[in-house]
């Protein structure tokens, strides 16, 4: 079994991965590794829910949660999701990676599911309210930034994910100044906007 105990440790790293709705996509961990090497696992992250996505068993063998999305992990940490939905855009997955004692690294990243169907227009991104962004020292865990995201729109694909870094909820390794947000159409055009942080 997976050890999770441990302090909790700030994320390394953060990465998006564009993929065409029904296609496969390939999420790297940001460290190079093998799963004899320590412990490792995938975790589904929406909203305030954290459920673990895949994890190896130490013997060279790895599962991955169907229930969620059909996946396999490679040797080097990497993870692969097959026929990837919308909904799945809709979650953060974080790679842990560590030994008997705890996690000592981790990275999160979001995917960007696009719809099959083609635009000549870019989409639209706005904040309707330009509401004001709050951080929030969380002990010596990091810092936790709170914020609505912003809207974004498509003639073709209509509502589209928006990215943003730092993502509101997710405690990262320090306060950062702005939050940096953008979306992508199936034709790859992109629209992004950056707001402040109140302090």
């Amino acid at each position: 079994m997976m050890h999770t105990k441990g302090l909790f440790t700030q994320a390394h790293g953060f990465s998006t991965t564009v993929v065409k709705e029904g296609g496969d996509a390939i999420i790297e961990c940001g460290i190079q590794t093998t799963v004899e090497e320590g412990y490792l696992k995938w975790e589904a992250i929406t909203n305030d829910t954290t459920v673990v996505l895949a994890y190896d068993i130490r013997d060279g063998f790895s599962n991955c949660n169907d229930r969620i999305i059909n996946c396999t992990i490679h040797t080097n940490g990497s993870i692969h999701l097959e026929s990837v939905s919308k909904e799945d855009g809709a979650r953060y997955y974080r790679c842990l990676q560590g030994d008997e004692d705890g996690y000592n690294y981790y990275s999160d990243h979001r995917l960007l599911v696009l719809s099959k169907e083609k635009t000549s227009s870019p989409p639209s991104i706005e904040t309707p309210q330009r509401e004001s962004v709050s951080s929030y020292n969380i002990n010596k865990k990091g810092v936790l930034h709170g914020y609505n995201a912003p809207v974004c729109e498509d003639d073709v694909d209509g509502n589209l994910p928006v990215v943003c870094y730092p993502p509101s909820g997710i405690i990262v390794d320090r306060e950062y100044e702005t939050i940096q947000c953008n979306c992508t159409d199936s034709d790859g055009l992109m629209d992004s906007v950056t707001f402040p942080v109140t302090s």
